[in-house]
């Protein structure tokens, strides 16, 4: 093969071209997404409808029964979930996987766009959101401090709240507990009859009242003044004095003859406690696809922000995922550079020299950093599962640069120079090592054609196998040989013996007798290898009870293999747990 020859003649460029790998691998290892799970983009998205003010009935039957005939006819569509309360419709659309969501966006906005004139005039425009709103939060917040539940839930809902969802990745901040502030306007129904007054006309007068309106513009020089004219209540006593009706008899009759105006809180429908003190909750999650630890950490920055301007509000995080994420990541490469260290040694306790173990120690890192780059640019995030990928290849990685390495060992103790053995050795296994390689993509790279949430969560792991296996061949094929034909006599490292190792002294013949553990470990292995020998040729004069043996054993195997219990994802530990009573219908806030 060419390519070795050339790495083998060209080291500078060789060893330049690796650097240049490793560089970019590290650029890419900082820009990759951190998360748990891989993204599965599960096909849904959720139509939101506020009322306000209007009973579930009327809900169902004038918004949410409108907006599921119109939506219906969207292609792709599997399936609507519709949940009608108190002012608020939410529709909950299923699409069949592999649809594309960004032309399911543009069919759901038109037809939401085509039944407007249909809903009833008071209804706020359709807000479409790519998150289902039964998705658990990735953020609690807890808002607590000196000044009172209204002005905190204020502050939420008009300064955090919408610093938060302009976040990119975050798709709602929803608010919790608290009280909010209501204006109730009394009204007496005998009053209302005694001047034949009715409710609509009463609410009527209020909002026509509580309005601003444009006044034109005015020019005066090289100046252009637009008008205003502010007709806003600014304070509560002002209501009363609206003019509802003049009569003869009786003049003018205002709202504060007929009813009393009172500033008061609106009923409350929760309440949210953190260690006992009453709170203001905000709940943030994320939009399908979202990377969960850099949405958190873009929220830590605003929160951080809010906490620096606003020193008398207690901002505390009561729980994130991110944290249990960014500990599984860690527990898995930990795992990972543990298996890497334990192969170093392993090799090095068979081999017993120094300079194989110590090139495969190179090359090892090399191909798993070289897949970084393959992870960047596949958009492959680090998640347990591509980890778990990068963990599987590991103990494979190890193959091509072993098969590699001992073949170029042979034929350096068969009396050829080292640039001839590292071609030649290189040269005769890399078919070998290629289809062994490729056997293995084989068997993982068609996961990437299964659709549904099992071919989405083993997509990366899959990838990353393939990554890591590629990177390897090439490492093994290219640098390998390279490092294999140089002499590294100044560091000690570039004898083919256990001398390397051991330090003992040569006997006659060139051969080093190992020392210390070296030899304590080479006459366990003799005796493993005269009890295997002597295993192996009883199995084979009783073929017929090892056949019978390995059969019961197949099939006590598959009998235990058919009990066991499956799932989706293994259940994770969890440092948290959550408690939900389900009460009668009649029972109030308070009675709860």
């Amino acid at each position: 093969m060419r390519i070795v020859r050339f790495s083998i003649d060209r080291p500078v460029a060789t060893v330049m071209f690796f650097i240049a790998v490793v560089l970019l691998g590290f650029v890419s290892l900082r820009r990759l997404s951190v998360d748990l799970l891989p993204n599965i983009s599960y096909p849904k998205m959720s139509v939101v409808t506020r009322y306000p003010g209007v009973a579930p009935e009327e809900m169902e039957t004038l918004v949410t029964a409108p907006l599921e005939a119109a939506v219906s006819r969207i292609p792709g569509l599997q399936g609507v979930e519709s949940i009608s309360k108190e002012g608020v419709s939410t529709l909950t659309l299923e699409f069949a996987w592999g649809t594309d969501m960004d032309f399911a966006l543009l069919h759901t906005r038109e037809n939401l766009d085509g039944a407007r004139d249909g809903l009833p005039r008071d209804v706020e425009n359709p807000v479409i959101i790519a998150l289902d709103p039964k998705d658990r939060p990735i953020m609690v917040l807890a808002v607590s401090g000196e000044r009172g539940l209204v002005e905190l839930k204020e502050f939420c809902e008009e300064l955090l709240k919408p610093r938060l969802e302009q976040v990119d990745g975050i798709g709602s901040a929803d608010i919790a507990g608290g009280v909010e502030r209501e204006i109730q306007v009394e009204l007496d129904p005998r009053l209302l009859s005694l001047y034949g007054l009715s409710v609509e006309a009463v609410s009527t007068c209020i909002d026509a009242f509580n309005r601003g309106l444009q006044g034109g513009t005015i020019h005066k020089g090289r100046f252009k003044y637009a008008l205003r004219v502010s007709g806003e209540f600014g304070a509560v006593p002002e209501i009363g004095e609206i003019n509802l009706k003049t009569t003869k008899d009786r003049g003018v009759i205002r709202l504060k003859d007929v009813a009393g105006v009172k500033d008061s809180i609106k009923e409350r429908e929760g309440l949210t406690r953190l260690n006992g003190r009453e709170s203001i909750g905000v709940l943030i999650r994320k939009e399908a696809g979202a990377n969960t630890v850099k949405v958190t950490r873009a929220a830590r920055e605003i929160i951080e922000g809010f906490r620096g301007e606003n020193p008398e509000v207690r901002i505390q995080t009561v729980s994130e995922q991110s944290k249990s994420i960014e500990e599984a990541i860690a527990t898995t490469a930990g795992e990972i550079i543990e298996g890497a260290i334990l192969a170093f040694v392993v090799l090095l306790l068979f081999l017993q020299e120094v300079k194989t173990p110590l090139i495969i120690g190179i090359v090892f890192p090399i191909s798993i950093i070289a897949t970084f780059n393959l992870l960047f640019f596949g958009n492959i995030t680090l998640n347990i599962m591509s980890l778990g990928g990068l963990a599987l290849g590991v103990g494979m990685l190890d193959d091509c640069a072993v098969v590699v390495s001992e073949n170029i060992f042979r034929h350096r103790t068969l009396g050829r120079s080292k640039k001839e053995a590292a071609d030649i050795g290189t040269r005769e296994v890399a078919p070998a090592v290629t289809a062994a390689a490729l056997t293995t993509v084989v068997v993982f790279l068609p996961v990437i054609y299964v659709h549904g949430v099992a071919g989405q969560l083993f997509k990366d792991a899959a990838l990353t196998v393939t990554f890591s296996l590629m990177s390897s061949l090439v490492v093994s094929l290219t640098l390998l040989p390279m490092l294999a034909s140089r002499k590294f006599g100044k560091w000690g490292i570039g004898r083919e013996t256990a001398a390397g190792m051991t330090g003992a002294p040569p006997v006659p013949g060139g051969k080093p007798r190992p020392r210390g553990f070296a030899r304590f470990f080479n006459s366990g292995y003799e005796r493993f290898i005269a009890v295997y020998h002597r295993s192996l040729v009883w199995s084979l004069d009783h073929k017929r009870a090892v056949l019978l043996a390995f059969f019961i054993f197949l099939s006590v195997m598959t009998f235990i293999g058919t009990r066991i219990k499956r799932e989706l994802m293994p259940k994770l530990k969890a440092s948290s747990f959550e408690i939900n009573l389900r009460t009668p219908v009649e029972y109030s806030l308070d009675g709860t």
